[in-house]
């Protein structure tokens, strides 16, 4: 069990089916944990593609007055070991759909290649939606760490209106979307405010 956590008085763990397979919930309460931090203190978060964040620790220059901002300490970049692995198992999702495209242009979507092509397409979805969701729970793992440890009082997502970009290529535009859209800031503002630090998404 979680350091700290309290068992609840009534509620019991539960198995979940659904299409990713089965999921076991062990509801726990987890206690916010306050950290010491500067005051005015950012970390500033772009997410990229050939690294997935950037994140950079800022705060008020002495002049609070002008709302200017100046770099704390360099930039810490955050790029998870299975990225690549992610954008493998995305190509071959996309592999096996082209070739379920073609048998039912030709009229051969009940036939049992059919079959068989339509259950591993399943199973390779299954596999991306798992990979991204542990990448990103890693990812927000990582980004509240640093944050800690530069005593942010706040995580701010920049650039995210840049989503919307038609400039981008394919791969470009679905690694980002991947990362903001996904469930990424949901565990980031989750996590974060564990340690009650605030969270923050911004257009410049």
């Amino acid at each position: 069990m979680i350091a700290g956590a309290k068992p609840p008085p009534s509620r019991s763990t539960a198995v979940r089916a659904s299409e990713d397979g089965y999921t076991l919930d062990v509801p726990v309460e987890i206690p916010e944990q306050a950290t010491e931090t500067e005051d005015g203190r950012v970390l500033a978060v772009d997410l990229g593609v050939k690294k997935q964040a950037t994140c950079v620790p800022i705060q008020p220059t002495n002049d609070a007055d002008d709302g200017e901002h100046e770099q704390v300490s360099p930039p810490a970049f955050i790029d998870h070991s299975s990225k690549d692995k992610l954008f493998r198992v995305k190509a071959d999702a996309g592999g096996i759909n082209d070739r379920l495209a073609g048998l039912r242009r030709q009229g051969k979507d009940h036939t049992e290649r059919f079959g068989h092509l339509l259950s591993e397409s399943r199973r390779t979805r299954r596999k991306e939606r798992r990979l991204r969701r542990q990448i990103q729970h890693d990812v927000a793992n990582e980004l509240v760490w640093v944050a800690i440890l530069q005593r942010c009082e706040e995580i701010v997502f920049e650039s995210l209106g840049q989503l919307e970009n038609d400039a981008r290529d394919g791969k470009t535009a679905w690694s980002i979307s991947s990362w903001a859209r996904g469930e990424l800031l949901d565990f980031v503002e989750y996590k974060a405010g564990l340690f009650d630090i605030d969270f923050e998404t911004v257009n410049p």
